[in-house]
């Protein structure tokens, strides 16, 4: 397993000295990264597009002063009705926005007037009921990558988990789906390959990574599942997130970034800026 290295101080220095010290203001390059709290300080847009279900108009919901969504703003639009995420915008710069134009596959924000949050840190949360978002641009991945994610999965049995996905059945970056009586983690790039079961049903940090040589690395809540499984040595063009084929995400996401490169290396600092926020 590659030796866990975060980012030198000098290089922490030069971007702190440049006025941020966000995640992706420390961990920059991502490709892609949704979220419900601001990632970057060179990003000025909104982190989502909301529709409100009175009469289908659509308003983008900022952040707050304190970089978090501004639920004050969310709920002058939605009012006593249920809001809906339209769009996630991304942070990274790449303008990989995640759009559902149709209001089938948009998940929840508000309920009843309501803004739905995390039952365990209490931050607004998404919450998806087979829905799916398609990219503004296709991700080819490279060899590498990193992605983590904040999730709830509800139901152990019957709820799939998927993060950036092809709309095809494969690739995929994650997919935890049940399998049978327990739940199966697979992965891939090439080829499918599983990290093991889990029937654990809650709040999780979900991150994934792919080494040059194919190996790959799932972590839960910071621990290691199952081994390091290997895969051939190829990218794969990625244009959906929540969904794969047939399959759609039934849970909630506050979070999700990937990095088309070797971030591993600061894995343990980004783990930990991920677990503070939403603990």
């Amino acid at each position: 397993m590659p030796i866990q290295i975060s980012i030198s101080n000098a290089i922490k220095g030069q971007v702190m000295a440049s006025g941020g010290n966000l995640l992706l203001d420390l961990y920059p390059n991502a490709a892609l990264a949704y979220s419900l709290r601001r990632l970057s300080s060179s990003f000025s847009g909104s982190p989502i597009r909301v529709r409100r279900s009175s009469d289908n108009a659509e308003q983008d919901i900022p952040f707050d002063g304190s970089g978090d969504l501004d639920t004050a703003n969310l709920l002058s639009f939605v009012g006593s009705n249920d809001g809906f995420i339209c769009d996630w915008y991304d942070q990274s710069g790449n303008s990989n926005n995640a759009f559902a134009n149709s209001a089938a596959n948009q998940a929840k924000i508000v309920s009843s007037g309501v803004v739905e949050t995390d039952n365990t840190n209490g931050k607004p949360t998404s919450v998806w009921a087979s829905d799916k978002y398609d990219l503004t641009n296709n991700v080819l991945t490279t060899i590498e990558y990193y992605n983590i994610v904040k999730i709830r999965r509800p139901n152990r049995s019957t709820n799939n988990i998927i993060t950036i996905a092809a709309s095809t059945t494969s690739p995929r970056i994650l997919t935890w789906s049940p399998n049978g009586s327990g739940n199966a983690y697979v992965s891939n790039m090439d080829s499918q390959v599983s990290f093991g079961s889990s029937v654990l049903q809650s709040g999780y940090i979900l991150d994934t990574y792919r080494q040059a040589d194919g190996e790959m690395f799932l972590f839960r809540n910071n621990t290691q599942q199952g081994g390091t499984p290997n895969t051939t040595n190829v990218g794969s063009t990625l244009n959906r997130f929540g969904s794969r084929g047939a399959l759609f995400t039934t849970g909630e996401y506050q979070e999700c970034i990937l990095w088309n490169d070797n971030t591993y290396n600061d894995r343990a600092a980004i783990y930990d800026d991920l677990d503070t926020y939403y603990q």
